[in-house]
């Protein structure tokens, strides 16, 4: 989930394709991504979760991959 500060682009469905990116989803959106294969990288791997039908849990490493990536870009973009 993100949150916006604006509303979101004229015609945006919110469905992203599955070959779609997700970091330029998130820049269509008006938010800026730097890391933009580490971002693709890592959300689809927390978004297609374990492959044997069972819970899916992402493992602490790759939480705390994405944290990395995104709490830089929110410290370096923070006003």
């Amino acid at each position: 989930m993100v949150r916006l500060r604006n509303p979101a682009p004229q015609g945006w469905g919110g469905y992203l394709p599955p070959d779609g990116s997700i970091a330029a989803d998130l820049a269509s959106l008006g938010l800026s991504v730097e890391q933009t294969d580490a971002v693709d990288r890592q959300l689809a791997q927390f978004l297609v979760g374990d492959s044997d039908g069972g819970a899916c849990q992402i493992p602490p490493a790759d939480f705390r991959a994405i944290v990395e990536v995104f709490d830089r870009h929110w410290l370096s973009h923070s006003a």
